[in-house]
């Protein structure tokens, strides 16, 4: 069972890695881990100037909350000349809220060279409306991001009211090409909220590719080009079941 120590003595390993350019950490179900350990985590990086892809994964660590956010992100503003592709999973941990999110979209302003995102928060039951616009505008503010993979299932708050907010900022990230929404379990979600992510997506010209999960697994992958835009009303007229 890793613990804080086991953090020191990685980060410790770690800290001469300067030319790292990709690094993928899973400390899933890491029950012992505090903030002590994710400051220490958060260290390594400011070495790693040449990072362009990091994928990290807390999933199931009941000890991850908002200050852990608050501590990590700002650690990451010495990868803002490299960094690509970054992946957060944080998954089933129920201490996180939306303040946690602000923090996280906070960091994500720092890092402008990103191009593809991925943020799981699913069952993250704290987490509200708010939270979700606080990610989009951090998300907007990166100029060349490209791609959006976003799981926010099972956050049982997260209600029409909050894709509209959401869809507003979405004609903002002009360089979007691809986004994978998944909401998958949030009952309090209808037809309603998938019309607003309509109307944000025909407003991109350069979008590509929308894939959505709603409700029970349902998936749908709709193609946008330049040329003609598919109407998504036509396409996803959604009940719950």
């Amino acid at each position: 069972m890793i613990q804080d120590t086991g953090f020191e003595e990685f980060s410790q390993a770690l800290k001469n890695q300067k030319f790292l350019q990709a690094i993928s950490l899973d400390f899933s179900e890491c029950h012992h881990l505090t903030r002590k350990g994710i400051c220490c985590l958060g260290q390594i990086f400011k070495n790693l100037a040449f990072l362009e892809r990091m994928s990290l994964s807390f999933n199931k660590c009941p000890n991850m909350n908002d200050l852990g956010m608050r501590y990590f992100f700002p650690t990451l503003k010495k990868l803002s000349s490299s960094l690509k592709y970054f992946r957060l999973e944080i998954q089933e941990c129920p201490q996180i809220t939306d303040f946690g999110l602000n923090y996280v979209s906070q960091g994500l302003e720092t890092m402008v060279l990103l191009q593809n995102v991925g943020l799981n928060f699913g069952q993250c039951e704290k987490i509200t409306n708010t939270g979700l616009e606080i990610l989009g505008q951090g998300l907007k503010k990166l100029k060349s991001l490209r791609s959006i993979d976003l799981d926010l299932s099972s956050c049982k708050n997260i209600q029409d009211t909050g894709l509209q907010k959401f869809a507003q900022i979405l004609p903002k990230m002009r360089a979007l090409q691809n986004i994978k929404l998944n909401f998958s379990f949030n009952m309090k979600i209808t037809n309603k909220g998938i019309e607003h992510i309509d109307e944000g997506l025909k407003k991109l010209a350069s979008f590509q590719d929308f894939h959505l999960e709603f409700e029970l697994h349902f998936l749908y992958m709709i193609k946008y080009t330049n040329e003609a835009q598919i109407n998504l009303r036509e396409t996803l007229f959604l009940t719950h079941i």
